[in-house]
């Protein structure tokens, strides 16, 4: 009976062994950075998003839960871990499984560049560093689970890859990131496409290449661009245009529109284009040319948004110009400027080990004041984003938030679980907590045009036209009941300062008083019940 043997030498062997540690120890690097309780800011969205896709019962009237599947293969390989596990063991699961995809992505592009171990691990501190400090539109990569963190890790894996000429592999990888998040796998196509045509020696495309750049564009186009045109079939256009208004101008200006950009980000952008145009400039070998050519094209799509940007400002050309600015053209500059300004000083600093060790100590300064400001805090993410922070009293705020979640555990246990509650403004963990549908949340817009429409029609009327705080205490008294009904409301969750209010003024019906049992405790935050017979 014959006996399998390996081809590979001990020496083959042990590069692979160490390879491996490499990633863990990046790895590691990535969740001290990244790691705090969930659900973290995105995460309350994505894994909401795809626990409803493998439970269609849950959340039934939901309008974010009931909205399109944009990112449909996030929510196939890892919505299940929902159902599997409760929602904090799937973020934790999935965060593991991100940080390990991202750290294997990192290790092949710096093995590729013939980068060292420790000079592995202190570049992707420093690419943490300057990627958390000198974003333009507030684009992080390594955080949450989220449908971007496998399509970072792609690309990375993609250009480690590219920068060997290996281009057979390039194409469908990207595709598969497309797959993950249309738009950061989409635009890294394009500008891998871009240098290509910078650095091609006859043919753009290569006969051995054009299967894999066709399955490439067959990857992206079915799991990653269908979806979203599917979700927006017969849909007409007066819609289509204030859906893109709303999204562009009115919710994620901060990462769309480069008018709402904070004087700070523009600072450190540019701080960060003058780093990567020097490191360019001095380190100008063949592998690292591809990638400061990816990081260059990457600029080219921040040109084009800061044009559409200015184009929105005038009525003839405002449609067009928002429509096209929804696909987030500033992304991919906040990841590739950092990544390539990083890498291409690698060797250069390890030549200059004296400013190598003062850079690598002062990002990962930076580090630490970051995760030491996040665990002072203590609350994830999510909840430090959105519920109300007392910077004069760190217990006040933790208590707050300990009332909230109180609250809406309470909720889970102590109400029908085809409820729907109008809520506060200032959350967007309530459904997380509760398992509960509600009419609207400011976090979680959904990404078809129809829903996006009517997601903007609910914040006015339940927030006001500056979608600022419940209208409650605006209407009149006799209207409460015909402004109630009009959602569809089973209950009502408000501060408790604006329920005492109400309740010394005035008669509060349909609103009875269910959480706190007792009225004198303090618990922030009231549940209300509307009272269905009376209608």
């Amino acid at each position: 009976m014959a006996i399998e043997t390996t081809n590979e030498t001990p020496a083959q062997v042990t590069t692979r062994f160490a390879r491996a540690i490499d990633c863990l120890l990046v790895a590691l690097v990535f969740a001290a950075f990244a790691a705090g309780p969930p659900p973290d800011v995105n995460e309350a969205h994505y894994l909401i998003k795809a626990r409803q896709y493998w439970e269609p019962e849950w959340l039934p009237h939901d309008l974010f839960a009931s909205s399109s599947f944009a990112h449909w293969l996030f929510y196939v390989t890892f919505g299940w871990l929902t159902v599997a596990f409760n929602l904090d063991a799937a973020a934790w699961i999935g965060r593991v499984i991100g940080w390990l995809l991202l750290a294997i992505g990192w290790e092949s592009l710096t093995s590729a560049l013939g980068i060292r171990r420790i000079d592995k691990i202190s570049s992707a501190i420093c690419f943490l560093a300057l990627a958390h400090v000198c974003n333009l539109s507030g684009e992080w990569i390594v955080g949450g689970i989220e449908a971007k963190v496998p399509a970072y890790a792609l690309v990375l894996f993609a250009l480690s890859r590219a920068v060997k000429e290996n281009w057979r592999w390039v194409w469908p990888v990207l595709g598969l990131a497309s797959g993950f998040h249309v738009l950061v796998g989409g635009w890294s196509f394009l500008a891998c496409l871009t240098v290509r045509c910078v650095h091609r020696q006859q043919t753009l495309i290569t006969g051995k290449e054009i299967g894999s750049f066709v399955i490439g564009i067959i990857l992206a186009t079915v799991l990653g661009i269908a979806p979203s045109i599917i979700a927006d079939i017969g849909i007409d256009q007066a819609t289509r245009s204030i859906a893109a208004t709303v999204y562009v101008r009115e919710r994620i200006s901060h990462h769309l529109y480069f008018w709402d950009f904070s004087r700070g980000s523009l600072l450190g952008f540019g701080l960060l284009v003058f780093v990567w145009r020097e490191t360019a400039r001095i380190e100008a070998r063949h592998r690292l040319a591809i990638l400061h050519t990816f990081a260059a094209a990457s600029l080219l799509w921040t040109a084009g948004g800061f044009a559409l940007s200015c184009l929105a400002n005038w009525s003839w050309s405002q449609a067009f110009a928002e429509f096209l600015l929804r696909f987030y053209w500033f992304r991919l500059s906040d990841f590739a400027l950092p990544m390539a300004a990083v890498l291409g000083a690698s060797r250069l600093l390890r030549l200059r080990k004296g400013l190598g060790i003062g850079l690598s100590i002062a990002a990962l300064a930076v580090c630490v004041f970051t995760v030491a400001e996040r665990w002072r805090d203590g609350r994830p993410g999510a909840d430090r984003q959105s519920l109300p922070s007392y910077p004069e009293s760190i217990i006040r705020t933790r208590e707050t938030h300990e009332n909230w979640v109180r609250l809406c555990h309470w909720i889970a246990e102590q109400t029908p679980s085809d409820a729907i509650f109008l809520t506060p403004r200032q959350q967007q963990t309530f459904t997380w907590y509760s398992g509960r549908s509600e009419v609207v949340n400011w976090k979680n817009i959904p990404q078809d045009a129809r829903f996006i429409v009517a997601w903007r029609a609910r914040m006015t009327a339940a927030y006001g036209p500056n979608w600022s705080e419940l209208q409650l205490s605006i209407i009149p008294r006799d209207q409460w009941r015909m402004w109630l009904s009009s959602f569809g409301v089973h209950y009502v969750v408000i501060e408790q300062g604006l329920w005492r209010d109400l309740f010394a003024t005035g008669p509060t019906a349909p609103l009875k008083l269910v959480y706190p049992t007792d009225p004198n405790s303090q618990t922030t935050y009231v549940v209300l019940e509307v009272d269905q017979l009376a209608e």
